[in-house]
């Protein structure tokens, strides 16, 4: 089951695109209404997230949404992603590969100034990459950035950038979060800089977290609020509450089933896109009996996907099948027919594996 309605944390710097701001989240995003449709310079949002996991403000080694989404107002990346899940210009205002694909070059934007004045440079961003890289850093995305053999500053605006293996999809790589750029030497994280559109005003780990407007901000024009708040309300119904009474101004994680309250409100508003997230049933293909394929197509078979996408999360999610790549993905396959709930394929696969009286696989034909 894929969430097809979820906000996902590329593309809530649209929905809060007065603030400037991206975040993840898999339901979607609540805000009050706009009193008019031309956004308005100036004055203060109050945001909730839904976990409060993470006080790291570093995008190397932070975690949950509220963490993701603060440093997505502090940080930018080298490579955005558009809505249509196409990498984008960044602080990398272009790049370019060679035949093989497994060297890229990176150009970066002139004139990017951190919230400390500092100019960015390929130094930055190389300092950046390396530490995400290093063990020590303890950084999710290490992993990630695992392809990468060699980083290569050829001169101040121009990083080039060696893989251990050919990939004609790299610049998507560096729209991760972890990869966000810091300034050289920079480990100071309860006074973090970046060359976000937010600079840090003050930080109470496990309180809130305040941000001032960047005024030297790279996207011109942004962000238009002045002043950002976030903090954690770990109760659904509690962050919602506090929404529908105005005492914040946007929340994210809003559950299916309280969609048509938020809905109700006059002056609020629910904000979607698609979202990357799934729901599987996973099994251990390498153990019996699901090492046979036929135990996995009557696995497939078995379930009523329609029934669950109904009950459970109604408009907001789309029927998968048995692959996490939505519709929304430039390489989702069209044509590849949709398998359906069906009792009579189920058995008839069970029993070409010869494991219709098998424990656990028996209950599926009964």
């Amino acid at each position: 089951m894929a969430i097809d309605q979820g906000i996902s944390r590329r593309s809530f710097n649209a929905a809060l695109a007065g603030a400037g701001a991206t975040a993840a989240a898999p339901w979607g995003l609540a805000r009050a209404q706009a009193q008019a449709q031309t956004p308005r310079r100036g004055g203060r949002l109050v945001c909730a997230f839904n976990d409060g996991a993470s006080e790291v403000l570093d995008p190397a080694r932070t975690k949950g949404q509220n963490g993701i989404g603060r440093c997505c107002l502090l940080y930018s990346r080298l490579v955005d992603m558009s809505p249509q899940g196409q990498p984008v210009p960044g602080l990398a205002e272009s790049w370019e590969p060679n035949a093989a694909a497994d060297t890229w070059t990176f150009k970066l934007r002139r004139g990017v100034q951190f919230h400390n004045g500092k100019t960015m440079t390929t130094k930055d961003v190389v300092w950046t990459l390396e530490r995400v890289l290093d063990a020590k850093t303890a950084s999710s995305g290490r992993a990630l950035l695992a392809d990468i053999a060699e980083i290569k500053a050829t001169d101040d605006h121009t990083l080039e950038l060696k893989l251990k293996q050919a990939d004609a999809d790299f610049p998507v790589v560096l729209t991760a979060y972890q990869a966000m750029i810091l300034p050289e030497g920079h480990s100071d994280f309860l006074a973090p800089i970046g060359t976000g559109p937010f600079m840090h005003s003050l930080h109470q780990p496990g309180i809130r977290s305040v941000f001032k407007r960047h005024p030297n901000y790279w996207k011109s024009g942004r962000p238009y609020v002045d002043e950002v708040e976030s903090f954690a309300i770990a109760d659904p119904v509690a962050r919602i509450n506090a929404l529908l009474a105005g005492e914040i101004n946007a929340m994210i994680t809003v559950e299916p089933k309280q969609v048509e309250r938020v809905k109700s409100n006059r002056n609020c508003a629910i904000v979607t896109t698609t979202g990357p997230r799934h729901y599987v049933h996973g099994v251990r293909c390498d153990t019996a009996p699901y090492d046979k394929v036929d135990v996995r197509l009557a696995l497939k078979h078995a379930i009523d996907r329609e029934r669950y996408r109904r009950l459970v999360l109604g408009d907001y999610a789309i029927v998968a099948n048995d692959l996490p790549i939505l519709p929304s993905n430039p390489y989702y396959n069209k044509d590849l027919p949709q398998r359906a709930y069906d009792p009579d394929k189920v058995k008839f696969h069970l029993r070409k594996a010869g494991e219709e009286n098998t424990q656990g696989c028996s209950t599926l034909i009964t």
